[in-house]
């Protein structure tokens, strides 16, 4: 994956670095996953102050390795519409639904309507359905 070049607006890397979050365990070993888990929410609690800033960051931990490079080369060459497929979500259904942290969107996941909904691991808060 090395010399991959990933074009991803701002909001579109912090939407990554959201969605990514419940899935590091199936990308990374478990102590991994937890380290870049906790940097991740970090930095996303800290984009409200500066999404600019946060950026680089963001995008150098997630490029720092090859699962985590190659789901991120997808999620950004996959169209809005179908980004609920990165978890879990089935989007031919239409009845994935987008749920975020309400403390400070660092987290999101989606689900489907009939499935239980977790609690946000950063702020330990019910996550709330996303705004359309």
């Amino acid at each position: 994956m090395c010399g991959v070049l990933i074009m991803i607006s701002i909001d579109e890397l912090i939407e990554a670095a959201r969605t990514i979050r419940p899935v590091l365990p199936t990308l990374l070993d478990d102590e991994t996953a937890q380290h870049v888990d906790q940097q991740l929410a970090e930095l996303l609690n800290q984009a409200k102050i500066n999404d600019r800033e946060i950026a680089r960051p963001i995008l150098t931990l997630l490029q720092s390795y090859d699962t985590t490079k190659t789901w991120l080369v997808n999620f950004s060459n996959t169209g809005l519409e179908h980004k609920s497929i990165f978890l879990g979500g089935d989007p031919a259904s239409g009845s994935a639904i987008q749920y975020v942290c309400p403390t400070s969107n660092d987290f999101t996941i989606y689900r489907e309507a009939n499935e239980d909904i977790p609690l946000c691991p950063t702020h330990l808060v019910p996550l709330v359905r996303a705004q359309p």
